[in-house]
């Protein structure tokens, strides 16, 4: 904040604080608005945010990643930076009787065209970590419904406070992809692309993701900007996704979801003034009768489906990196958890089901020769009862041998995690309580 303070005015000031520092592979740029130390600090707070959004564990407090968030923010938006605030952070200030005059500087918390080149040069911050934010905010959901909804809230009121940084921001992206329909339009910033292409490529180098982080971009990372992409890794279909999720989740609150419903109002309307008529497919029939088929069938998007039902297929769902490798969520018991998916690796292993291999080689035909004088012999009852053991050992193991050969074949796996679920465990704790009182009723 102090920094972008000082962009507007002299940068002397600016040039002070960075006074020793090597400014080697930095473009000192002559716009006021941009100021000198902006190429400094560009990459490393790119990184920081990026790194405590994406690494950002489950478990974790969402305050936590809120303190990041407010850091994003306040570098996104520069022009509403006033000394009045940075006073607030002054010790020999923080006892003073007077109070600042209203209205001052209202005129400098919109977004100008002033700002253009600042916006341009630090584009990722306004498209790509948006949509990096908004798999977090999926990751986050189930949490803290009422805090992630309301830093969502926050985002869409940077990007919509004003329609030239809408415009501008949609413009680069046209100019980024080549989209000849504003080609025209684009041409004043046909000149950033290149550096924001290999900034995409340079600022994200390194920072890998797993299949166990609930991201939604490790397999599409660093390729593209997604901001006003129509697909389904795109800004617009992602926040769909997570306003659906949402609505689940405000539903379970205990006690007044006032504000939570609020936010999600807010940011459906935040939606429509951002990617309404900049993207294709937003428009939809929104007379009475699809707004009531949407509101009926709003509850089946989460019934489970079955093919027998014909509304989908086994072979349609995808799944994203293995299930056993999930994260741990706040259903299940986590170091019993831990436990049975180490025990379940060690049985696959044991059993190899997970080898990718599933044909196994056909045995070989097996000749039993009896000597003549066993023939002759009549058993007792014990050597029935022998054979009636052995007779039931063989179908056992033959049936477990079909049930090897037909989860090889169709890569099952086994998966003792589902024990580790709170809600079964308290079940069984119930249940074996209710036993034990039945026992001493009757005893």
């Amino acid at each position: 904040m102090y920094l972008n303070r000082c962009a507007d005015g002299p940068q002397t000031n600016a040039r002070t604080v960075f006074q020793g520092m090597p400014a080697r592979n930095v473009m000192v740029s002559s716009d006021s608005q941009v100021g000198f130390w902006n190429p400094l600090i560009q990459r490393p707070m790119y990184r920081f945010v990026l790194r405590a959004f994406l690494f950002c564990p489950i478990g974790a407090v969402i305050k936590n990643a809120t303190q990041v968030f407010s850091v994003w923010l306040a570098y996104m938006e520069p022009w509403k930076v006033t000394q009045d605030q940075l006073d607030e952070y002054d010790v020999s200030l923080t006892n003073r009787t007077d109070t600042p005059q209203a209205g001052v500087g209202k005129e400098k918390l919109m977004y100008t065209p002033a700002w253009k080149n600042y916006v341009l040069s630090n584009y990722l911050f306004y498209s790509s970590m948006v949509v990096h934010f908004l798999g977090f905010a999926h990751k986050f959901i189930h949490s803290d419904v009422s805090s992630v909804l309301l830093m969502i809230l926050k985002v869409l009121e940077v990007l919509s406070s004003s329609t030239e940084l809408v415009d501008l921001l949609y413009k680069v992206d046209n100019a980024y992809h080549c989209r000849p329909s504003c080609s025209s339009e684009s041409e004043d910033v046909l000149k950033f692309v290149p550096s924001i292409r290999e900034q995409l490529k340079d600022w994200e180098d390194g920072l890998t993701e797993t299949d166990a982080d609930g991201s939604f971009l490790h397999e599409n990372r660093n390729s593209d900007l997604r901001l006003f992409n129509c697909g389904e890794d795109g800004a617009y279909h992602l926040l769909q996704l997570l306003l659906i999720r949402a609505d689940l989740e405000i539903q379970r609150l205990p006690g007044d979801s006032s504000q939570a419903l609020q936010s999600l109002d807010l940011i459906k309307s935040r939606m429509k003034k951002i990617f309404q008529g900049r993207i294709e497919g937003t428009h939809r029939d929104t007379s009475p009768k699809a707004l009531q088929h949407e509101q009926q069938g709003r509850g089946e998007i989460f019934t489970p489906k079955h093919p027998l039902l014909g509304r989908s297929k086994f072979s349609e769902v995808k799944y994203r990196g293995d299930w056993m490798k999930r994260p741990i969520s706040e259903t299940e018991v986590a170091w019993l958890a831990r436990i049975l998916i180490r025990l379940s690796e060690r049985l696959n292993d044991a059993l190899r089901l997970s080898c990718d291999d599933g044909d196994d080689n056909p045995a070989n035909p097996t000749y039993i020769k009896f000597d003549r004088n066993e023939l002759t012999t009549i058993g007792g009852p014990k050597d029935a009862a022998r054979m009636a053991l052995v007779a039931v050992c063989s179908l056992l193991a033959l049936v477990g041998q079909a049930l090897l050969k037909f989860m090889r074949a169709h890569r099952v796996k086994i998966n003792l995690r589902v024990f580790a679920s709170k809600k079964l465990l308290a079940g069984l704790v119930l249940l074996y309580a209710v036993v034990v009182g039945t026992r001493k009723a009757f005893s």
